[in-house]
């Protein structure tokens, strides 16, 4: 069996990192390393990467520097997350759910490709590859540590800080700090206190999904990727098992053709997420602006029909795949073309508006004036007709 230190050094040469360094030794970090983490594991973990050369700077085109910065970041956020989800409840992992896992992070691998910065990729390729040499040897400290030496986790990365802060779009978090098992270091019975529309990692993973669906380059491996981390690692037993027979069964799959094409990906999962949504809005409010169907018709007028409450569904998909969840990694901004042109439609429209505003506004302007100006020539003209009657008189 291939110990950590051993992992550490074909992942030192793969990275091309001149130091790869831990403040122990990797044998006292496997024994440290927890899923929590917190202060303490920052003071018995430290991964310190010299790398040859500074990939940062040379990434010139950052994804995160770009408009889709906010959803991107809350989806690598996810991603990171439920690579920590793998091992909740588990020391070691079977067949079964090894298999499970192995097509999650090739899922992941796959879509990286396009929606994620390099390092991010090759982080991915790593554990694929020194995971799948040993599957059954790992149990989830090791695997938590190669996550770190992978470069995927930071040394701050764990899952009390990925689940209640840094949310971008899907701002805070729903776990509860307290509600983490600090005798076991597990996640598995960490129950999701969900705070009001505080959605953190749900609306982090739906997000991740649906760019996985409309940008992978193999839809069959992002499909089969995500049903599989449902079915085996998603830790809401009541969403897993209505997501499963709702829309996860292999009938629905064939029907819908969900693995054909990334438009009929995407449609699979712009479906499911409706279908949630649908679901869960029974326990909101009344008035409440949550769980309402995808997209509104606001931010897409053409998605709408003339009732302005049901969607029209090929306009909705092909807004969900063309434009907010499209990556165009060839475009400085990382825009499709459609995306872009909404955009200068809306910079279009608002530019119009104003003009249409500063022309109201001389209207009304001119319009005073010539009050103005009318009731001073009859005040005169009254004033002149008095000046002749007194003279008369």
């Amino acid at each position: 069996m291939r110990t950590v230190p051993t992992m550490v050094d074909e992942i030192k040469a793969k990275l091309g990192c001149k130091t790869l360094t831990f403040s122990k030794t990797a044998t006292n970090v496997v024994s440290s390393v927890n899923l929590r983490g917190g202060s303490n594991r920052l003071k018995q973990f430290k991964l310190v990467e010299e790398s040859s050369s500074n990939n940062n700077s040379n990434n010139h085109n950052r994804i995160d520097e770009t408009p889709l910065s906010d959803r991107l970041e809350d989806a690598q956020r996810a991603m990171k997350f439920s690579l920590l989800q793998l091992f909740a409840g588990r020391h070691t992992m079977n067949k079964e759910d090894f298999n499970a896992a192995m097509q999650w992070i090739n899922a992941l691998h796959d879509s990286s490709q396009v929606i994620f910065d390099s390092h991010i990729t090759r982080g991915l390729k790593n554990v694929i590859d020194l995971w799948s040499q040993h599957p059954m040897e790992l149990d989830h400290q090791q695997y938590s540590t190669l996550l770190h030496a992978s470069n995927l986790l930071s040394v701050i990365d764990d899952v009390e800080s990925l689940s209640t802060t840094g949310w971008k779009t899907c701002r805070d978090a729903s776990i509860s700090i307290d509600s983490v098992d600090t005798n076991t270091n597990s996640v598995a019975s960490i129950p999701l206190i969900l705070t009001p529309h505080k959605r953190g990692f749900t609306c982090g993973l739906w997000t991740l999904f649906h760019l996985m669906g409309s940008n992978a380059p193999d839809s069959r491996v992002a499909v089969q990727g995500i049903i599989q981390f449902i079915r085996h690692f998603f830790q809401c037993e009541e969403c897993r098992e209505h997501f499963m027979r709702e829309y996860g069964t292999d009938v629905y799959i064939e029907k819908n053709s969900a693995m054909s094409s990334k438009r009929s990906a995407s449609e699979w999962l712009w479906k499911a997420h409706n279908g949630v949504n649908e679901r869960l809005r029974a326990r909101e409010a009344k008035e409440s602006p949550w769980m309402l169907p995808y997209p509104s018709c606001k931010i897409c007028p053409e998605c709408c029909h003339d009732d302005d409450v049901t969607l029209n569904e090929d306009k909705s998909i092909d807004y969900v795949v063309n434009e907010a969840y499209c990556v165009n990694r060839n475009d400085p901004n990382f825009e499709c073309e459609e995306r872009k042109q909404r955009t200068n439609r809306g910079v279009t429209g608002r530019a119009m508006s104003a003009n249409v505003h500063l022309h109201q506004g001389w209207w009304i302007f001119g319009g005073v004036l010539i009050v103005i100006v009318l009731g001073c020539f009859s005040k005169v003209k009254r004033g002149m007709h008095q000046v002749m009657t007194w003279k008369t008189v």
